[in-house]
């Protein structure tokens, strides 16, 4: 699982342990962080990556009818590796309860050459979160800037 450490040491330490029993590896974001995926993806490990973040670098893609930016990661990593992409959604239900659902297979877009289009496929994810996002807005809280417009 590729993650975010938190600002806050002990609040990180104690994240880490405590997701560690249900999570497995965790992959911090840094700079060794697509190495340490693709080893694992040579392992034949599961990856899971959070795909709706701004990311400065990435590829443009439309979420909600406006242009941002999505990290290309996920889509070369498939690329490279030929390696299926589902999607993972976790739905709040009522009385404390949670259901998690796994896709079916996105299908990645592809060029010409048939190798897989890394801005297409990027945009076919982001899509499938507009639409979970669309099924139940009530469940989606966003705490960063999303759609930037950078100077």
């Amino acid at each position: 699982m590729l993650y975010r450490r938190p600002n806050i040491t002990g609040i990180d330490r104690w994240l880490t342990e405590t997701r560690k029993a249900n999570m497995g590896e965790l992959i911090s974001t840094n700079l060794d962080a697509p190495m340490k995926i693709a080893e694992a993806l040579k392992r034949g490990a599961h990856v899971g990556i959070l795909v709706d973040q701004y990311y400065l670098r990435g590829v443009p893609v439309t979420f909600f009818g406006r242009l941002t930016m999505a990290n290309p990661l996920l889509a070369r990593l498939a690329r490279h590796f030929d390696c299926p992409i589902h999607g993972t959604r976790i739905i709040r239900l009522p009385n404390h309860r949670f259901r998690a659902e796994l896709s079916e297979q996105l299908e990645p877009a592809r060029d010409t050459e048939g190798k897989i289009d890394i801005a297409g496929t990027m945009q076919r994810i982001t899509s499938v979160v507009e639409q979970w996002i669309r099924e139940h807005p009530e469940q989606w809280l966003w705490m960063h800037r999303r759609w930037r417009v950078e100077s």
